[in-house]
């Protein structure tokens, strides 16, 4: 999948927003600058996947009302995105907040069991190194992306705070953002309204997905279907 693809998603989203949330889709914020992609790639050390800078470049995270375009998270923006990775660093004691280098041979060891991890898209339960977070729900839960070049780039899992791992199973994962917005895409245009986000993620859990509802006040509300 390509940056055009991604792109076709997100209008596809954005026009159902205006159509039927219009509040929801005045409140999306305005596209991040490319001095801010850079400034987050600077603090982090990491330069961002090509899907990740084509979604920023068109919405800049979720905004002050916090639209959850995707079910349950809301997006970060670049800013956002690289004080939360850098934070988790500095809380795991790596070497400081703005370089992602291992501090001694034992984080060494670490980061390159991370890398291979990260090749082979499989979890870890210490906070990595190669993956950016991406959205947050609001809850010390993230979906994460996997930066390193390899066959799993741009896979997404989720990391958690209270534990501190980074899961990609059950299930296999979402390839991709565009994929993900592809599938949420998908589901707001259909008659249902039910995005099934976890039907390629987490199956054992939320196996009936999530259905768009619009309030009075026309903002975009995500519910469990009825039955």
């Amino acid at each position: 999948m390509t940056a055009t693809d991604l792109t076709e998603s997100w209008e596809r989203i954005e026009a159902w927003l205006a159509a039927h949330a219009p509040a929801s889709h005045a409140s999306l914020p305005a596209p991040a600058g490319p001095e801010e992609i850079q400034r987050a790639q600077q603090q982090t050390g990491i330069v961002f996947p090509g899907e990740l800078t084509t979604l920023l470049l068109r919405r800049n995270g979720a905004g002050d009302m916090g639209t959850e375009v995707i079910p349950g998270y809301e997006l970060l923006p670049a800013a956002s995105i690289a004080d939360t990775y850098t934070m988790h660093l500095k809380f795991r004691g790596r070497e400081s907040e703005s370089s992602p280098e291992p501090a001694d041979a034992e984080s060494d060891t670490r980061y390159a069991d991370d890398i291979a991890r990260a090749e082979a898209g499989r979890s870890c339960f210490h906070q990595h190194r190669v993956y950016l977070p991406v959205a947050t729900n609001g809850c010390g839960g993230y979906m994460v992306l996997n930066y390193v070049p390899g066959v799993t780039q741009g896979r997404l899992g989720q990391f958690s705070t209270e534990d501190g791992g980074t899961s990609f199973e059950p299930t296999p994962t979402w390839k991709s953002l565009t994929a993900l917005l592809e599938a949420v895409a998908d589901g707001l245009e259909s008659d249902e309204r039910i995005v099934e986000l976890y039907g390629d993620w987490q199956t054992t859990e939320r196996d009936e997905g999530w259905q768009a509802t619009v309030d009075e006040d026309g903002y975009l509300v995500w519910a469990e279907p009825e039955p």
